[in-house]
């Protein structure tokens, strides 16, 4: 029976690799599955048996953020130094320069105070209000383009 056959089965949870299994071929696969593989309760992971000292040993070391020295097991820098490191940059949507995530609110707040004069009507409007002055008082969000010249032939 192929796997497209067990997609209309009834199906229970393997409790060795946490995978749905057709409830018909359960038995075969929690017999390989319990001798091949073990489950990694530390990160949720299904590991062949014979890589799992390694897996643990590499995975699961302490390591230090090089950006904001918070110690964490290695499988976590990765998410930690996109999504939660304080340290992590950031770029500004005004200047674009890279700012360090936990001065950015002081820094945008700053950067999108400046003006700039409106290349539509010359009003002097903060950086943070452009796109909206643009949309609401001239109904587009970009500045205009330049004008196009045509070669005459």
């Amino acid at each position: 029976m192929s796997s497209d056959q067990h997609e209309d089965e009834a199906t229970q949870r393997c409790d060795n690799c946490r995978r749905d299994v057709a409830v018909s071929v359960l038995d075969l696969h929690n017999a390989q599955c319990l001798r091949r593989n073990q489950y990694c309760g530390r990160c949720d992971e299904v590991v062949l048996k014979k890589d799992f000292a390694k897996h643990t040993e590499e995975e699961h070391k302490q390591v230090a953020c090089p950006d904001c020295l918070e110690k964490m097991e290695s499988y976590l820098l990765d998410a930690h130094k996109e999504d939660s490191c304080g340290q992590r940059t950031v770029e500004c949507p005004y200047c674009e320069l890279r700012i360090p995530f936990d001065e950015f609110s002081e820094h945008d707040e700053r950067c999108g105070s400046r003006t700039e004069l409106c290349e539509r009507c010359g009003e002097r409007v903060q950086l943070r209000d452009l796109d909206w002055h643009r949309r609401e008082k001239h109904g587009a969000v970009s500045p205009p383009s330049p004008p196009t010249t045509k070669a005459t032939p």
